[in-house]
């Protein structure tokens, strides 16, 4: 085996090791808030800043949600925001990249520790 083999061997592997870090470091994210959707009346409208609106057939409001673990699926929906399958809850979360569909996660709410309240942790 020549000296270009091994290397190119050697720096293929290194590789491989880098991305499987990656992945796993990306599994967890803060939950920042604990959202509840609510529909709308018909002909409900939203105002979407500087005097624009549009038609809205929901809202999601703030809620509270027992401390515990919970395992559910989440679907992500938008730059840090995930829904509870099944639910009308949302998750707000922090810098999470995790791209997510119908995904199993743990859930963990322990309300008011710091600036999160609690983790969750893609499977």
């Amino acid at each position: 085996m020549s000296k270009i083999s091994i290397i190119l061997l050697i720096t293929i592997l290194s590789l491989g090791t880098g991305v499987n870090d990656l992945d796993t470091s990306l599994g967890e994210c803060d939950i920042s808030a604990v959202l509840e959707e609510k529909t709308l009346p018909a002909n409900s409208y939203a105002v979407t800043g500087y005097g624009n609106y549009e038609e809205a057939r929901s809202v999601i409001i703030p809620t509270d949600l027992d401390d515990g673990t919970y395992s559910e699926t989440v679907t992500r929906k938008g730059d840090n925001l995930y829904k509870v399958d099944g639910f009308n809850v949302f998750l707000k979360t922090s810098l999470c990249f995790e791209y997510a569909y119908s995904q199993e996660a743990i859930i963990e709410i322990t309300n008011y520790q710091g600036y999160t309240l609690g983790e969750i942790t893609f499977k």
